[in-house]
């Protein structure tokens, strides 16, 4: 057993023994000399405070209870030593070995708070009201300021929509404004057609010299207007003229429709040209059918 006059100094070996009431170390010649039951051994720290039993002070009319104290190490003794009771009695030194059932009331009910304020990062703050209410004020205003930002980040969320759905509003009243645009223009082109057609038609038919001037005079009209004017299905015919069989297939339309081809197809030929601002001819053989064509040998459908 240990030697009741040995003080173990400081050591990472130093550790307390329940059964032995006492402080061990390696300076004892081994650890399982004090008692049978090493798993109670509680390693010491000479930084931190440790509660053990302690007995009441020899004195009359003290009663016969065992007490909690804080044992702890004192450097200008250079002793291991116990204080008073928790419960503000006096007690004697050194702890009870056993270790013995703690009778003393208050310090039982003590000792809950105790093993709080000794454990490893106990903040005494977490203790102090005034310290408790600043953290309170502190977290509530925290919890104030994230709800406004919440409120924010939401309307400026909600405004972001709104603006997006403006702008997918404005897309589609732009994408009907075109599309009635086009339905306009191919309505525009059926009609101009209609007319080219009976222009023609009273061209090659009548024999009223005033109706075929005037179906000319029309003719003539409508080429000066719509000579720059690109019209929905321009690129279409641009590339039947480019890769399809030209002659072949509009030897297969009525003069009418010849023409209404060929003129879609100059105007998107004169398109490209002034896109890439070079001055612009009718591609040859477009009008094969035309007298001048014929003149020219280019008669073959």
């Amino acid at each position: 057993m240990t030697d009741r006059t040995h003080t173990c100094p400081p050591d990472p070996s130093t550790y307390f023994c329940p059964a032995a009431g006492g402080t061990e170390s390696a300076c004892h010649g081994g650890f399982d000399t004090c008692c049978a039951r090493p798993d109670l051994h509680q390693v010491l720290d000479p930084e931190r405070r440790y509660l053990v039993p302690v007995g009441r002070l020899a004195l009359p009319g003290e009663p016969d209870d065992v007490h909690l104290s804080l044992y702890r190490w004192m450097p200008a003794y250079e002793t291991w030593a116990t204080g008073m009771a928790l419960c503000g009695r006096s007690a004697a030194q050194g702890p009870l070995p056993g270790p013995p059932e703690v009778t003393c009331a208050q310090c039982a009910d003590l000792q809950p708070d105790y093993e709080r304020y000794i454990a490893p990062g106990y903040d005494p703050a977490e203790d102090d009201p005034r310290a408790l209410r600043t953290r309170i004020v502190a977290a509530e205003i925290q919890l104030r300021q994230a709800q406004r930002h919440a409120h924010t980040v939401d309307a400026d969320r909600a405004e972001t929509a709104a603006r997006v759905h403006d702008l997918e509003a404005g897309l589609q009243r732009a994408n009907a404004r075109a599309a009635r645009a086009h339905a306009e223009a191919v309505n525009a082109q059926a009609a101009v057609s209609a007319v080219r057609r009976l222009c023609h038609l009273t061209v090659s038919a009548s024999v009223r010299v005033q109706a075929v001037e005037h179906a000319q005079d029309t003719l003539a009209v409508i080429g000066r207007v719509m000579a720059d004017a690109t019209m929905p299905g321009d690129e279409a015919w641009g590339t039947v003229w480019l890769h399809g069989q030209w002659r072949y297939l509009t030897s297969k339309m009525a003069t009418a429709e010849r023409e209404h081809a060929a003129d879609a197809v100059a105007r998107w030929s004169a398109g490209l040209a002034a896109i890439d601002g070079e001055e612009w001819e009718e591609p040859d053989g477009l009008r094969w059918w035309r007298p001048d064509a014929y003149l020219a040998g280019d008669s073959r459908p």
